[in-house]
């Protein structure tokens, strides 16, 4: 580009694929020639947002400071998911020239070289269990009230809009269909459940349809209150206290819907719990039907996790209720089927270490076709439930090298969820957690968990083990 670029002309020279010559310095609205006297000193750091589409370069102004933009001090440091790269720069007075084709070079530019990013958003709802997920379009759906309630971010988590009601009655859990773009928020025991076609804007109840495992345990109970219990000789499934559900998206099984679940029965007295366990259910038909898997390997379980990896398997990441320790892990090489392997995590801690009560964690896994990128969530204390943290994994569960502490006080249950590419989201992950009587917001990327340091290099690490 020639003298003096105003942002409009930038994307006449992407259409053409060659340096323009434009017009002489503009004397009006954001870039103003008379921003800065010679000799060009620097006035202000600013944002500029450069986007491709098919044939042309969108460019934008995020705002900070007026003035001209001088391309050699252009530094990328943040993609965004509509697949632009923020840029923090220096404006002055005379601008150099610049290529649309050294543009494209800075959008090829690797998520790894973002600077750190962590924001706490607040408050968002009052109360206990958090849930959080992404919609299809990459809308962030942060859920409240036992899933009574649900807000929307359409920018990446900067703002919320306010509660939309859900129509959910009992404790209900999220999961996304990523094949119809459908939000379900699932309630097996009660079976019903409650279907978005809007991306989480509206909502209808329908009746859920669960069959048993071999066992015969998952058929609804009727309508009662999580806080009620169905005799043992029923044994349904609960979904609520999990993470959200996934849909799976490599192997044999690509497109089907899998939530974890727990057969939760009797009463959750101590006496009980040897007769609890985690499993999953799954769907292949949308939704309309689900199957109760075979038994998590552990007994005393409750308030799973799970998240595919790229091989097709499937890790599960549980809760246990009766011994001090860490968390217990399974895989599945069936989409979902049966869990086998059953060990303890060398890493991941379930809640307060002096507890043999354990504490509900998330999971979620990082958007990346080449890498299998896992992050967790749990308390990080001695004793007593504060100290919230996440854990990073490279190698899809097999080591955790990374942990960073979010919160040091008082805190508890947590759901994560992660930005698709190509939204405003992208590259940045979503902590739901209670904290103080009310489900706090906290989003960041894997730079800040690194805390500055080269988290790919891990991924290295994994590859060679």
């Amino acid at each position: 580009l020639g003298n003096y670029a105003p942002l409009p002309n930038l994307g006449q020279a992407a259409a053409s694929g060659r340096n323009i010559p434009l017009d002489p310095p503009f004397d009006g609205g954001i870039f103003s020639s008379k921003a800065a006297p010679p000799p060009y000193p620097a006035i202000g750091e600013g944002k500029f947002s450069i986007g491709f589409t098919v044939n042309t370069v969108l460019c934008c102004v995020r705002r900070r400071q007026f003035g001209y933009i001088n391309p050699e001090v252009v530094r990328a440091y943040r993609i965004s998911q509509q697949g632009e790269i923020t840029m923090r720069m220096l404006f002055v007075e005379r601008t150099a020239a610049i290529t649309v084709f050294a543009l494209a070079a800075m959008l090829a530019a690797p998520v790894g070289a973002d600077e750190p990013v962590f924001e706490e958003a607040g408050e968002l709802f009052p109360g206990r269990f958090p849930s959080i997920t992404v919609a299809a379009d990459g809308t962030v759906l942060a859920f409240g009230r036992d899933g009574q309630a649900v807000r929307r971010s359409e920018d990446g988590g900067e703002t919320w809009g306010p509660e939309i009601e859900t129509g959910v009655e009992r404790r209900a859990n999220p999961i996304v269909d990523q094949n119809s773009g459908d939000v379900m928020l699932l309630s097996p025991t009660n079976g019903f459940m409650w279907r978005s076609g809007d991306h989480g804007v509206t909502w209808e109840q329908e009746d859920l349809t669960v069959e048993p495992n071999l066992l015969g345990h998952g058929k609804p109970y009727g309508d009662i209150d999580v806080h009620e219990y169905a005799p043992p000789e029923e044994s349904p499934v609960s979904a609520h206290y999990h993470e959200t559900g996934v849909t799976l998206q490599y192997g044999e099984h690509a497109g089907r819907l899998l939530m974890p679940v727990r057969v939760f029965t009797g009463s959750n007295d101590a006496e009980w719990r040897p007769y609890h366990y985690n499993t999953a259910m799954y769907s292949d038909d949308g939704g309309d039907t689900w199957q109760v898997t075979a038994p998590f390997p552990v007994f005393g379980t409750g308030e799973g996790t799970l998240a595919e990896r790229s091989d097709g398997r499937i890790y599960y990441n549980s809760r246990e209720h009766m011994t001090t320790g860490n968390r217990y892990i399974a895989w599945s090489d069936d989409g979902g089927e049966t869990w086998l392997n059953p060990a303890r995590c060398e890493y991941l801690l379930d809640g307060p270490r002096d507890s043999a009560y354990g504490c509900a964690g998330g999971l979620v896994r990082v958007p990346d076709d080449d890498h299998d990128i896992l992050v967790y969530s749990n308390l990080d204390s001695p004793s007593g439930r504060s100290g919230i943290t996440v854990w990073a994994s490279f190698d899809g569960g097999e080591t955790w090298p990374l942990q960073r502490m979010v919160y040091e006080g008082g805190s508890a249950y947590s759901s994560l969820a992660a930005g698709h590419p190509d939204t405003p989201a992208e590259g940045l992950i979503f902590l739901l957690y209670e904290r103080g009587g009310g489900i706090h917001l906290a989003r960041f990327n894997l730079e800040w968990i690194a805390d500055g340091a080269d988290w790919r290099t891990h991924l290295d690490e994994g590859a060679e083990q």
